[in-house]
């Protein structure tokens, strides 16, 4: 599961969001769900301080901090070149 966390009024979350709809297509063929948060008292728990944020959680991993991902999320290049979606991959 994939999880965006954004903040309201917030233009690079917006633009984020925007680039991320296209990764959702793909993803959704691989069975990565797509979850948007808009708490920052849960985001901060689990390790996100800024916004927008994406972090992954895996299937069965529920003790573990998710991954979060740390390049630019307004390019749709950089997340899909960062966290490749596979068929061989469970998520």
């Amino acid at each position: 599961m994939a999880v965006f966390w954004y903040a309201r009024n917030c233009r690079a979350c917006d633009a984020a969001l925007e680039e991320l709809e296209a990764v959702d297509d793909d993803a959704d063929k691989f069975g990565v769900v797509f979850v948007k948060v808009n708490d920052k008292r849960l985001a901060k728990s689990t390790g996100v301080s800024r916004f927008p944020a994406l972090s992954f959680y895996q299937r069965g991993a529920e003790e573990e901090q998710p991954a979060l991902f740390k390049g630019d999320l307004a390019d749709e290049d950089e997340v899909r070149g960062r966290h490749q979606i596979s068929a061989n991959q469970e998520t």
